[in-house]
């Protein structure tokens, strides 16, 4: 029943409105119920009240995928790796990230300053 459980994620976030794992599990049953666009709100205001915590960037990138938009998606994914550590992989879907939004691109020019730390940090 998707309107009583909205309903309790709603009188949650009344009660709580800064635990991220509250929306990240209404993030989780918006992509179920298909609603991706708000399901990615969901995971950034997760993202923002947890920075560190891998897991909204993860579920953030897979979401954007669905929506088509490339970039972000990979954008994303390799927030998440870089979060957990998993350099090379975080390295891959960064360079991804650049090659969908175009090399020259105001965003891919942020990613690549993100890259250089994270290869820095490797290295």
């Amino acid at each position: 029943n998707f309107k009583a459980a909205r309903d309790a994620f709603d009188r949650s976030l009344a009660l709580e409105p800064n635990e991220p794992l509250t929306y990240l599990y209404l993030g989780e049953m918006l992509e179920k119920s298909d609603d991706l666009r708000s399901a990615a709100g969901a995971y950034l205001n997760a993202q923002r009240l947890a920075p560190l915590w891998y897991r909204p960037p993860y579920r953030l990138g897979l979401v954007y995928g669905k929506l088509d938009r490339r970039g972000d998606g990979y954008y994303y994914l390799g927030q998440s790796y870089s979060l957990q550590d998993e350099d090379e992989r975080a390295i891959a879907d960064y360079e991804r990230a650049i090659k969908a939004f175009g090399e020259n691109s105001p965003r891919a020019q942020s990613i690549k300053e993100e890259l250089k730390i994270l290869k820095s940090r490797k290295g």
